[in-house]
C-alpha cells in the first residue's frame, strides 16, 4: 500500500485517534437519453459551473415538470459550499477558512455565491423547489424527469433510461468535490483491542478495498491494482469512469474534528439559514444580520480541544 487517504484527519498533535474507513465522494449522474432528446452535448470532465447552468436551463421545462437539477441532499448540503471552494472564496466545506478556525460565510464573495444558488432555485427554477419536491411520488431523476443528479451511490439497475457520470464542475479557481469520511478507532477502555485492530486492518486489504469501489466508495488506500480496478466494475462499464477516478482525487473533507462551538453554534446557523435557499424563504438581510452577530463575537473554532 502506497499511502492512506487523509490519515491526518483524525490526528491531533502527534496522536492518531481513528482511521478513515469509508469515503463517500460526490459526482453528477447525467440522463443521457434526455441529453440526446434536447440535442445537447455531453460535457468534458473539466466542465464548468457556467456550462452546468447552461445545460440545466436548456433542460428545464416547468410546464411538464422537467428540471435541469434534481433536489437532492448533495445539492442542498454540499454544492452550495463546493461552488465557493471552486471559486476560491472558501478553502473548506461549510465555508470554513484554511486552518478550520473560522467561517467566511459573511464575506461578500460567499454571499454572492449563495445568491447564485438562490437564483437557480427561485428565479431560473432549474432546481425543484423544496415545497414542490413533496408532490412527486419518487425522486424526479429516477423517473427520467431531471437532467442532472448529484449523488455518491452506485447507479440503480431499475433506471429506465441511459445515463453517464460527470465530476463536480470547475469554478473560476479549481475543481472540487466532497469527501465525507466514516472513521473507526479503538477505545482506550476497550477489552478487545487486538480484535478491534484486526477488524480495522481488514478494511485496508486489497479485496476489501475493491469491495468499497464496487459500492461507489473511494478506496482509502492508493495501490496500482486499485487504480485500474474501476475499469473492471460492471456498473461503470461503457461509462465515463475517468470522472469517478477524477472525483476520487479532487475531494475536500467534511470538517469533522471540531469543538462543541462549531457543532452547537455554527452548524445550526449555517444549515438553518442556507437550507432556506431551496424553499424561497431565504432572506439575505436576515442571514447577514445573524452572520454579523456571530462574527462580532470573534469566536474561534479550536480544532485541538
Amino acid at each position: 500500500m502506497k499511502a492512506v487517504y487523509h490519515p491526518e484527519t483524525f490526528r491531533i498533535g502527534e496522536q492518531t485517534y481513528a482511521l478513515p474507513v469509508f469515503l463517500d465522494t460526490y459526482w453528477f449522474y447525467v440522463n443521457t437519453d434526455l441529453l440526446k432528446k434536447l440535442n445537447l452535448q455531453m460535457p468534458s470532465n473539466d466542465w464548468t459551473y457556467d456550462e452546468m447552468v447552461e445545460l440545466a436551463t436548456k433542460a428545464t421545462d416547468v410546464s411538464i415538470q422537467q428540471y435541469g437539477l434534481d433536489f437532492s441532499p448533495p445539492i442542498t448540503w454540499y454544492v452550495k459550499c463546493l461552488y465557493s471552494i471552486a471559486n476560491g472564496h472558501a478553502e473548506h466545506p461549510f465555508f470554513m477558512n484554511g486552518d478550520l478556525t473560522e467561517s467566511v460565510i459573511d464575506t461578500p464573495e460567499v454571499i454572492a455565491d449563495l445568491q447564485w444558488l438562490y437564483d437557480l432555485v427561485n428565479k431560473h427554477q432549474v432546481i425543484i423547489n423544496e415545497k414542490l419536491i413533496g408532490t412527486f411520488p419518487i425522486q424526479p431523476f429516477f423517473e427520467g424527469k431531471t437532467l442532472l443528479l448529484a449523488a455518491e451511490y452506485p447507479p440503480d439497475p431499475s433506471w429506465k433510461f441511459d445515463w453517464d457520470v460527470l465530476p463536480m464542475p470547475r469554478g473560476t479557481k479549481k475543481q472540487a468535490t466532497m469527501h465525507q469520511i466514516t472513521p473507526m478507532g479503538i477505545l482506550q477502555a476497550s477489552q478487545y483491542k487486538e480484535e478491534a485492530y484486526k477488524f480495522i486492518s481488514f478494511f485496508y486489504e486489497l479485496e476489501t478495498q475493491k469491495f468499497l469501489a464496487d459500492e461507489a466508495k473511494v478506496t482509502t488506500v492508493r495501490h496500482p491494482e486499485l487504480d485500474h480496478y474501476y475499469d473492471e466494475i460492471s456498473h461503470w462499464k461503457g461509462k465515463n469512469v475517468e470522472a469517478i477516478k477524477l472525483s476520487n482525487t479532487i475531494g475536500y473533507l467534511d470538517p469533522i474534528v471540531m469543538d462543541t462551538v462549531y457543532h452547537k453554534q455554527y452548524l445550526p446557523l449555517y444549515h438553518d439559514n442556507s437550507w432556506k435557499l431551496f424553499s424561497g424563504e431565504f432572506s439575505f438581510s436576515d442571514v447577514t444580520k445573524e452572520i454579523d452577530n456571530w462574527s462580532k463575537n470573534k469566536v474561534k473554532f479550536n480544532t485541538n480541544s
